[in-house]
């Protein structure tokens, strides 16, 4: 990318950004969401920069047009080169092997001399950072006082690669918390597997809570609230797992014909969900 190219780019960008910052405050004037005093400062600052940069654009496409022709005139004279080169050939002057290295030498600096006039020529023509062909502009636009609080069904919200990661620790907290042993009792006439919810309803219920709280912070639209959230919930969440195994535990000990306990793997699924619900949280305050 070329020093020209850069900046060219970025005073492209530079116009739109306040163009449509102009925009957005002319919008949020006709709402009466800013006063006649905040409108005025703000759009005497947003049209001079606006200035600024159509100011930049035209010395940038001024030295742009003084580099067209310099290497149209390069080419000129490579092309002269390349009738004296073929006229000493045919003279004798020039060997033939000589003639043709030359000749592929002035071929290719002609070659790309053209090129540069094409992407010269392309940038003069530009209307937009666009069609300099660097980077799309993207440009944040208010949201209108309607759609506050709508869920962002966004790559950037709900159906972004963190928030994604959190519906899916949520679901395998709640699959834990239903489905899966919290601990294996092994007897004597054969074995049993006691669920979180079986060994203690109350706590069993604070962990369901807890995953549906989970999958429901995906929805709020400030990051580094979201983030807080997950953390404090999945830290709340590893609470009842020690009481849970103490209860399951008191369950096995009253049994008379208990063999063996063991902990189930519901028990450390649902402590390695919540501790990358933690991570994840994390993650997002950062973000």
């Amino acid at each position: 990318m070329s020093g020209d190219e850069k900046r060219l780019q970025a005073a492209f960008l530079q116009k739109e950004r306040n163009q449509n910052f102009l925009s957005n405050l002319t919008r949020l004037k006709s709402e009466g969401s800013v006063t006649q005093e905040q409108y005025e400062a703000m759009k005497s600052s947003y049209q001079q920069s606006m200035t600024a940069a159509v100011s930049e654009i035209s010395n940038i496409k001024n030295q742009l047009k003084l580099r067209l022709q310099a290497t149209q005139q390069h080419i000129s004279t490579l092309q002269k080169q390349m009738e004296d080169l073929n006229i000493k050939h045919k003279v004798g002057e020039i060997p033939f092997e000589k003639y043709q290295n030359s000749q592929k030498k002035l071929t290719r600096i002609i070659s790309q001399n053209e090129t540069a006039i094409g992407d010269i020529q392309k940038l003069m023509t530009a209307k937009s950072s666009t069609q300099v062909g660097i980077v799309t502009p993207k440009f944040e636009t208010p949201v209108s006082f309607e759609k506050i609080g709508m869920p962002d069904f966004t790559s950037e919200g709900i159906l972004s690669p963190l928030s994604i990661t959190a519906l899916i620790i949520a679901g395998v907290m709640l699959i834990t918390v239903l489905f899966l042993p919290a601990i294996t009792i092994d007897y004597l006439s054969g074995q049993e597997n006691v669920t979180f919810m079986k060994a203690d309803t109350f706590m069993g219920g604070i962990c369901l809570l807890a995953a549906l709280a989970f999958a429901g912070v995906v929805f709020i639209k400030e990051q580094i609230i979201k983030g807080r959230a997950h953390v404090c919930i999945a830290i709340v969440s590893l609470i009842p797992l020690g009481i849970l195994s103490y209860k399951i535990w008191s369950i096995a000990q009253g049994s008379d014909s208990l063999i063996s306990q063991l902990v189930g793997y519901g028990v450390w699924l649902y402590a390695i969900a919540a501790i990358a619900g933690i991570m994840i949280g994390i993650k997002e305050m950062r973000d």
